[in-house]
């Protein structure tokens, strides 16, 4: 299979496709003919189908004397029975027998060629001299009541028709081998074509198989050959160096083979580069490590003092939570007062209503007694004891008039001052509420620099956690796979 490098696998693939294709071509047209010479309608089947048309031609009552021969007969036995009409009839009937009798020998004069046509020709002779014999002799001697002639006739007339069944048999027997002969070509035709075809298809399968078993292999070496040295590269078993392909075939393989020897080429020099890079890293990563250690005490210090502003920060923000809900509680004492300072004030406008109404009550009282008094003074002497009550009732209600002003300018008083503590008591609680809403906010900003504080304590964790493994990480553990390097 060395050749088969100089050739494209574009090529191979195809190749075998075609090579297969035309086996299965061959085999189909194998296949088609051999169907044509046996299938229906084929040339075999034609030349049976005649021959079995001819037997039946040559045998009556088509082509053959036979038929003719029995009316025949028929005119001897009406002539000796002496029934003219019964001659008469028959004669007619031998018109038609006649006729059909030349027809068909005139098609098979026509229709066949080479044995079978002296076949006919052998019948066809002593036929025609038959009919020769019947209408020139026979006939007219049964048409004149000749016995004797007519005797003298059929004697010949049999003679002929001896010869020609003589003729016919040999037709037959020949037409029967002939047609025996052609089912046995054709049989054999059959059996040949199709051991041929057996034949050709196996040899089609063993060429088709062992092409493309050839075209397989001398795809998948050069692919095997491949994997193992990619294998040998990715898992670090094998040499760059050492790694090549043969880039001498011609077909894809030798450009994969030469671009693989280019790669296998550059990865040995990245290899010798990586070297290089590795010894300058393990010296840089000995001065890293120092460093680590120095800036892992420094994230030691900042985190120490960290975790301390993270607790001053959730002290201040507990605090100011506290402060806040103080505050809270404040606000509501503050509009406790105020619903309280309402309900005074309400109660002194009552008060005042009551008050008015008992300065009607004594204005109404002062009319009274000073109707009675007007009363009394009509009854004279009787009336004076009446008199004396009503001014002691008008002396009351002047006093009660005088106590009720009084009243009226306290409970004025009163409800000034409940206005004025209503106004104090709304600004207090504005002011309440606006220190509990910056202690809020304040609450809240505290409780965000907490978290804040809290998350910056976490990440310095976890730096001085990432610093402490860099700075317990020593030089010996930068070492670099040093694999496909070259053996120098």
């Amino acid at each position: 299979m060395q050749y088969l490098k100089n050739i494209r696998v574009a090529i191979r693939l195809p190749f075998v496709v075609i090579l297969a294709l035309v086996a299965l071509i061959a085999f189909a047209i194998g296949a088609f003919m051999t169907l044509g010479a046996v299938k229906i309608g084929g040339e075999s089947e034609r030349q049976i189908s005649e021959h079995n048309t001819m037997l039946a031609d040559i045998v009556a009552p088509g082509a053959s004397l036979a038929p003719i021969d029995l009316v025949v007969m028929e005119v001897k036995d009406a002539l000796n029975r002496g029934d003219a009409a019964a001659v008469t009839a028959e004669v007619g009937a031998l018109d038609g027998l006649v006729a059909t009798f030349r027809e068909r020998h005139q098609y098979w004069q026509e229709a066949t060629e080479g044995p079978e046509a002296e076949l006919f020709a052998a019948i066809r002779e002593p036929g025609l001299e038959y009919l020769d014999v019947l209408e020139n002799e026979f006939l007219p001697a049964a048409t004149a009541g000749d016995i004797e002639a007519v005797n003298a006739a059929d004697a010949r007339l049999e003679a002929l028709l001896e010869e020609e069944i003589v003729a016919v048999d040999a037709a037959v027997a020949d037409i029967a081998a002939s047609t025996d002969q052609i089912t046995a070509d054709a049989t054999d035709l059959v059996s040949s074509r199709t051991t041929f075809l057996w034949v050709l298809l196996v040899a089609t399968l063993v060429i088709v198989a062992a092409a493309a078993f050839a075209v397989t292999r001398s795809i998948l070496k050069p692919l095997d050959e491949l994997r193992n040295n990619l294998n040998q590269i990715a898992t670090g078993e094998g040499d760059a160096a050492a790694s090549r392909l043969d880039a001498e075939r011609r077909d894809e393989f030798g450009e994969v083979a030469a671009s693989f020897n280019t790669f296998a080429d550059r990865l040995q020099e990245t290899a010798v580069e990586n070297e290089r890079t590795a010894r300058v890293a393990q010296a840089r990563a000995t001065e890293v490590s120092a460093a680590a250690n120095i800036a892992a005490e420094n994230m030691n210090t900042v985190a120490v003092a960290t975790t301390e502003l993270s607790a001053a920060a959730s002290e201040i923000a507990r605090s100011a939570g506290d402060a806040s809900r103080t505050a809270e509680t404040a606000v509501q004492a503050a509009d406790h007062a105020n619903a309280l300072m309402e309900r005074l004030a309400e109660s002194s406008t009552r008060i005042g209503e009551v008050v008015e109404s008992i300065r009607g009550i004594a204005a109404q009282t002062t009319m009274l007694a000073l109707n009675a008094t007007i009363e009394a003074a009509r009854a004279g002497e009787a009336g004076r004891g009446f008199a004396v009550v009503a001014s002691e009732v008008k002396d009351l209600a002047a006093e009660t008039g005088t106590a009720t002003a009084d009243i009226v300018g306290r409970v004025d008083a009163i409800r000034d001052d409940t206005q004025a503590a209503l106004v104090a008591l709304a600004e207090v609680a504005h002011v309440i509420t606006e220190i509990s809403s910056s202690q809020s906010v304040i609450a809240a900003a505290v409780e965000e620099q907490a978290a804040t504080t809290a998350e910056i304590d976490r990440s310095l964790t976890e730096a001085v956690t990432a610093v402490n493994q860099l700075a317990g990480t020593g030089p010996e553990h930068h070492a670099v796979d040093h694999r496909f390097t070259t053996a120098a």
